[in-house]
């Protein structure tokens, strides 16, 4: 096997197993993705849903490909001149802003949880006009626009400046800190008031307990405080939609970008699941309802969320787009073997293009296909993978260590040995880190319930292999 041919598959390996938004470049850093996109659906089932001009959730496990849709459906609508496209990494800019957020000094309150939180939705707003900064200056950044913004005649230019200045008056804090103090005071003063009622309610409670002992009381008690603790969170939301008036930033960057000839705006929302629950609810009801309910019908939401993890809030579900992308729901159907073979079929598509494109060979010059066939490999694939397309470029990266680099084809062994070790190096550390990471309630015990199933699972196994060697 010559040593070129050894590299290209790396590279193709590596465009598997890939993580978060990233480029997929040939030798010449040319982009190749509109070349070596494989949609789950044949005829491009699942980017013609995502062209149209609907609300679009696509559900999927990590790995199985919604990021890499999104961006073939970019470059796609790029290719048109009145649609606008935006790319928001929620989980990215929730993070920084975290990390960056600043105590804002005319807050007179020793809650700096509540600092925290107002900071990180104030700076979310400012990151979001600043990524649609940067994504006009993207798709106009040409000879004849540089040369129309020298003359002072240039359209994006002019956007990008009215955009700035909506940035700047966000920024203002003399301009806003009236309104902002003002508003927090009132919320920080029902919070009081509520407080105090739940107190006194508390101890005639606690009266009314010690005389009575009647327990449904105190059930009552827990289920008011939690009422009312939730208006106090709805209160705070419709405070924060106040003080930036996010109705009428809507309707201006929708003005700013019809000047621009723009008749939509696409707006992709990817790792939507990756925050926690509270900022996630907080997040759809102050932005996701907010671009959805105000844009006359300009704004389109494209979502990427984890199973389970769909909030859409005032959402109409029944007029959202949502597909499925794991397999037992993708290709859902009466017969367990159809719903397979199309998974599978999957699988070949994506191992014959990324092939092509990458090494310009057969699948036959890296597999040894002298005992086994294409179609047996790809099965095997799936089965180790559910389709997982970056888990298949990890279980490659294993099995090209063993073989290709050596100058010899993977064989089924090989990939038993590739998949034994991706087990061992990244499906138990997931089980590993979820013991300390931080989670919610929920998902630490569908992590446990999880490790419960693959031990239970490894058990089965070997009483099979032991029945078995015994016959």
């Amino acid at each position: 096997m010559e040593e070129q041919y050894k590299k290209t598959f790396d590279q193709m390996v590596d465009s598997l197993k890939m993580y978060q938004r990233y480029e997929l470049k040939d030798k010449n850093r040319k982009d190749i993705l509109d070349k070596v996109y494989v949609d789950p659906i044949e005829n491009d089932g699942i980017l013609n849903l995502c062209l149209k001009d609907n609300t679009t959730v696509l559900i999927g496990r990590r790995g199985t490909g919604k990021s890499t849709i999104f961006m073939r459906m970019q470059n796609e609508l790029r290719k048109q001149n009145d649609i606008m496209t935006c790319y928001i990494d929620v989980k990215s800019i929730f993070d920084v802003a975290k990390r960056n957020y600043i105590t804002i000094n005319y807050l007179k309150t020793s809650n700096l949880e509540e600092i925290e939180q107002y900071s990180i939705q104030r700076q979310f707003i400012l990151d979001f006009v600043d990524e649609l900064i940067n994504e006009i200056c993207k798709n106009y950044d040409t000879i004849w626009e540089k040369f129309k913004q020298k003359l002072h005649i240039s359209k994006s230019q002019k956007a990008i400046d009215k955009l700035k200045n909506i940035r700047k008056r966000i920024q203002d804090n003399n301009h806003l800190s009236n309104i902002e103090m003002q508003t927090l005071q009132e919320v920080m003063h029902s919070n009081v008031d509520n407080m105090s009622y739940c107190d006194k309610r508390s101890m005639k409670m606690d009266i009314s307990l010690s005389k009575k002992k009647n327990i449904l009381n105190a059930g009552g008690n827990r289920e008011n405080t939690l009422s009312e603790g939730e208006e106090n969170g709805k209160k705070y939301n419709r405070v924060f939609a106040r003080i930036f008036e996010i109705t009428s930033i809507v309707t201006e960057i929708k003005s700013i970008l019809q000047e621009l000839s723009m008749r939509r705006l696409f707006l992709i929302l990817d790792d939507y699941s990756e925050i926690e629950q509270t900022s996630l609810v907080m997040f759809c009801d102050l932005i996701v309802n907010t671009l959805h309910n105000n844009s006359d019908n300009f704004v389109k939401l494209k979502i990427s969320a984890y199973p389970g993890r769909v909030e859409l809030g005032e959402l109409d579900r029944q007029k959202v787009d949502i597909r499925y992308l794991d397999y037992f729901q993708l290709y859902a159907g009466d017969k367990r073997n159809e719903m397979e073979s199309m998974a599978v079929a999957y699988t070949e598509r994506l191992m014959d293009t990324r092939l092509k494109i990458y090494t310009g060979k057969d699948f036959d010059y890296y597999f040894d296909t002298t005992k086994t066939s294409k179609e047996e490999y790809c099965k095997y694939l799936f089965n180790m993978t559910m389709n997982v397309v970056r888990h298949i470029g990890l279980i490659l990266d294993y099995a090209q260590e063993l073989s290709i680099i050596q100058g010899e084809r993977i064989t089924l062994n090989i990939l038993n040995e590739a998949s034994k070790r991706f087990y061992k190096e990244r499906l138990v550390q997931f089980f590993e880190e979820s013991k300390t990471a931080k989670m919610t309630y929920n998902e630490r015990i569908e992590s446990l319930e999880l490790n419960k199933l693959l031990y239970l699972l490894g058990i089965l196994s070997l009483d099979f292999s032991r029945l078995f060697l015994c016959s």
